[in-house]
This record gives C-alpha cells, sequence and structure tokens, in this order.
C-alpha cells in the first residue's frame, strides 16, 4: 500500500482487483506508481484488503499476536 509521499518509491504496492483482463492490459503503466499486487476479480477486494493490511501491520509492529488476522487475509487471498 502507499501514501502519496511513496508513490514510485521502495516498499509501495498498490492493490487491484476487478476484470484480470483489464489489469492485465494496464498493468506496465500501473507498475510505474508502485509495485502492484492483483488480488482477485471481485471488484471490491483490494478495498477490503488495504484495512485489514493496516491493521495486521499495527498489530505486528505493536508486538501482539496476528495470528487471527494472518489467516484471515490468507483466507481472503485464496478467494
Amino acid at each position: 500500500m502507499a501514501v502519496p509521499q511513496m508513490i514510485a518509491g521502495p516498499g509501495a504496492y498498490i492493490l487491484y482487483s476487478g476484470p484480470q483482463h483489464t489489469f492485465e492490459t494496464h498493468e506496465a503503466t500501473l507498475a510505474a506508481l508502485a509495485d502492484t499486487k492483483y488480488v482477485g476479480t471481485d471488484p471490491g477486494l483490494a478495498a477490503l484488503y488495504e484495512p485489514l493490511q493496516g491493521l495486521l501491520d499495527r498489530s505486528v509492529a505493536e508486538g501482539h499476536a496476528a495470528d487471527g488476522l494472518s489467516r484471515l487475509m490468507e483466507l481472503l487471498r485464496q478467494s
């Protein structure tokens, strides 16, 4: 994930979801902004991942057990 200051910098990525052929058609252009991560055909999936990833990142940074969140993220990736 990336905030504006991170765009085109190391470690930045942007999540995409929706029709896979559309993503593949424009992936090279999108990659100029940040690494791309396609998460599935459901158009709302990328929007769902973002807050979950932020919550997981904070949990890990704060030293909390994140097993439940990790498992949820894994299940979402499989769908």
